[in-house]
């Protein structure tokens, strides 16, 4: 978002970027720092849930979502308000909607976690609205509860357009639901050359970047290829590593690729 903002901005338009923050601490120093290298070309707006300055909406929002969950269990997503869904989803789904709504402006682009409350606020303010698919997240959500696919099957024909963060999320979202996806590369990709490898005699050196290291994003079946190469490697982790995962990942690697 902070590209598309950059660009609108270059483009003209008066642009207002509605984001959150309360999940960690570095992020969102992050963020500060990178909207100070801005110099105004666009506003800012920030929903607060930290623990220290904001803990009556921190409060709220993890009740408000955590009822959301039971509904959601109880009843299945089919059954529920959009609402209720954006609720379980995201639990600032209602201050998003919320800030967003009391920004003027002729069109609402969002994405990520904010599908329902970027919709949402268009239907309060009678505006349209554009969604970005950053990751194909419905089909993280397999042998679970449906929340994602079922805001996606309701939201995603109402948009004006739709673009994803890369062409395979595009057409994946394509072959799911028929409607036409734009990709818009939010990451910059390899150059489409032939590989060239060169024999140095030092260990394979592999980078992995994410804001979170953890369970299921495709670690555990790196190390696996690894061993399965049964080259000499070393795995290089940039993010915030979850309780416990970073060991556990490391007795996975002694077993399977010592």
């Amino acid at each position: 978002m902070v590209k598309a903002a950059d660009a609108l901005a270059d483009d003209g338009y008066a642009v207002t970027l509605v984001s959150s923050n309360g999940w960690a601490d570095w992020a969102a120093e992050a963020d500060r720092e990178l909207y100070a290298t801005r110099n105004g070309r666009w506003r800012w707006v920030c929903v607060n849930w930290d623990q220290r300055s904001a803990s009556t909406t921190r409060f709220r929002s993890r009740i408000r979502s955590k009822l959301a969950k039971e509904l959601v269990n109880r009843f299945g997503a089919k059954r529920l308000p959009l609402r209720i869904l954006g609720d379980a989803h995201i639990r600032i789904n209602r201050e998003l909607l919320a800030a967003t709504v009391r920004q003027e402006c002729d069109f609402i682009y969002g994405g990520g976690s904010a599908l329902v409350a970027t919709a949402a606020a268009a239907a309060k303010s009678n505006t349209p609205f554009g969604l970005d698919l950053e990751d194909f997240h419905s089909a993280e959500e397999v042998g679970q509860i449906g929340t994602v696919e079922e805001i996606e099957r309701r939201l995603l024909q109402r948009s004006v357009f739709l673009t994803a963060g890369s062409a395979a999320i595009a057409k994946g979202y394509r072959a799911k639901y028929k409607l036409p996806v734009e990709p818009i590369n939010n990451t910059f990709p390899l150059r489409l050359l032939a590989p060239s490898p060169q024999v140095t005699g030092e260990p394979l050196k592999i980078y992995w970047f994410s804001q979170t290291i953890g369970r299921g994003r495709g670690l555990e079946e790196a190390v696996r290829a690894l061993g399965l190469a049964d080259i000499s490697a070393q795995l290089y982790l940039r993010g915030r590593p979850a309780s416990g995962y970073v060991s556990d990942l490391s007795s996975l690697a002694q077993t399977v690729a010592p």
